[in-house]
Order: structure tokens, then C-alpha cells, then sequence
């Protein structure tokens, strides 16, 4: 990580709770140039493209990330949030799932997995996700 990294994250997001998105895109896209290997900005790039509502630039945004350092849960957890909420709910569902071969200690897409199916009336597979959290 840059040793200037303190804060970025934090400036980031203060200026999409402020409303000023395409400030935080701008922000964004100058850490993606200073910083190419590190997949942090495309992550956060990803969210500010979200509150925009572009979703496709987020979701590519998120699998830059991905492809930088496949070991960031919180990217493959994001790509599948995205997903979900531009209308690809099975794509999401796909992405936790590979989410919990590769990080089985990990909750995060369980419960996602959990959401969408409560969301889409699926309640018995909800259970059984959820019984297989309780029984490991």
C-alpha cells in the first residue's frame, strides 16, 4: 500500500455523503493512474460509479480489481452487490457462491446469498443457507 494511502478511503467517501459524486469518480480515477497495481481505487471507483448508476462501468470496475488481486474478499463481495442491484441477480448469486469456495471462513456472501433469496421468495433455500451457517 502507498505510504500517502491514510485517508483516501475516508476523502472518498465523504464526498459521495456529500453528494459530490462526480468528485469522488474524479478522486478516484486519479488513484487508479498514481496507484495502477493497487485494485483499492477501481473497488472504490466501483461504489461511486454505482451511486451514479452506472453499474456497468462498476462491474467492470470490480472485476479490474478482481484481476489485480483476486484475494480481495470485499471485491468479489461489492461485484456481487453490484450485480444484484443492476437486475442480475443469478450472476450475483454465481459470484457469492465462488466467494464461498474461496473464502469458506468468510460470511459475507452467505448472508447475501440469504438476502436475495428472502428478496426473490426462495425461503427454504434461505434456510437451508442459514442452517448450514448454524451447523457449519
Amino acid at each position: 500500500m502507498p505510504d500517502d494511502w491514510s485517508g483516501y478511503p475516508v476523502n472518498g467517501m465523504w464526498l459521495l455523503d456529500q453528494g459530490k459524486i462526480a468528485d469522488a469518480i474524479d478522486l478516484h480515477r486519479r488513484r487508479i493512474k498514481e496507484f495502477p497495481e493497487e485494485p483499492r481505487p477501481h473497488l472504490s471507483l466501483a461504489v461511486a460509479l454505482v451511486k451514479k448508476g452506472d453499474f456497468a462501468d462498476a462491474i467492470r470496475e470490480c472485476r479490474v480489481a478482481i484481476g489485480i488481486d483476486p484475494s480481495l474478499k470485499l471485491a468479489r463481495i461489492t461485484l456481487g452487490v453490484i450485480l444484484y442491484k443492476s437486475g442480475k441477480a443469478e450472476e450475483a448469486l454465481t459470484e457469492f457462491k465462488t466467494s464461498i469456495n474461496l473464502y469458506p471462513e468468510f460470511p459475507n456472501p452467505l448472508l447475501e446469498i440469504v438476502k436475495i433469496y428472502r428478496e426473490q421468495s426462495r425461503i427454504e433455500e434461505a434456510i437451508h443457507v442459514l442452517q448450514g451457517m448454524i451447523i457449519g
